[in-house]
């Protein structure tokens, strides 16, 4: 799930502003939030050529997309499921060039090099640590096996965790697709935008 697809700043605005931390966090914006880490120049230079190595397999092969996130790389072969196999034959000969330091975090059609010990629940801990979420209520929406990470810790905050489409999860609300969650914070802002807005004299 792209944040890009889901809500606008606009939208995160105004829950931020109603105490509400609306975190749909796929990897990308997981990536963002780690770019605060001084660390994130360190591991984006040791990414360098393994992002080389992986764009040129993605650029050979039509249907699979790099997705470079500067602290975190991600194959994603949706569109070419054929390619599984010599994805992942790659993805771990990478993986064992980067070091102890990296760790393979496999998600729904997407194989994702990433430093160990990090995922999007660790992510979300650390930025609701930060001003301004301290003390806020997250929320969470979702729809890849890495985001079971995400729904635990928000889980555990008392917050908001959003299943998007099917399969198992431990997220507290299911929501259908990608449309339905636009037109879900599409609503929510309107009805707060009504309430808050100026009274006219």
């Amino acid at each position: 799930m792209w944040l890009a697809t889901l809500f606008d700043l606009t939208v995160v605005s105004l829950l931020a502003t109603q105490g509400w931390l609306m975190a749909a966090l796929p990897a990308s914006l997981v990536g963002a939030m780690l770019l605060l880490g001084a660390a994130f120049l360190v591991v984006a230079d040791q990414l360098k050529v393994a992002a080389a190595r992986l764009a040129a397999f993605a650029a050979a092969h039509p249907g699979l997309l790099l997705e470079d996130k500067g602290r975190s790389l991600a194959l994603h072969y949706r569109l070419a499921p054929q390619l599984e196999g010599e994805a992942r034959a790659l993805v771990g000969e990478v993986l064992a060039g980067l070091g102890e330091g990296f760790e393979l975090q496999r998600g729904k059609m997407v194989l994702e090099l990433r430093p160990g010990g990090r995922d999007k629940g660790s992510a979300i801990a650390e930025f609701m640590a930060e001003a301004p979420f301290r003390g806020r209520v997250p929320a969470f929406v979702g729809d890849d096996l890495t985001d079971e990470f995400g729904f635990g810790v928000v889980n555990g905050m008392g917050g908001v965790s959003v299943k998007v489409g099917e399969g198992a999860s431990q997220a507290r609300w299911r929501i259908a697709d990608a449309a339905a969650v636009r037109a879900w914070l599409a609503q929510w802002a309107s009805r707060w935008g009504a309430r808050h807005a100026p009274r006219s004299a």
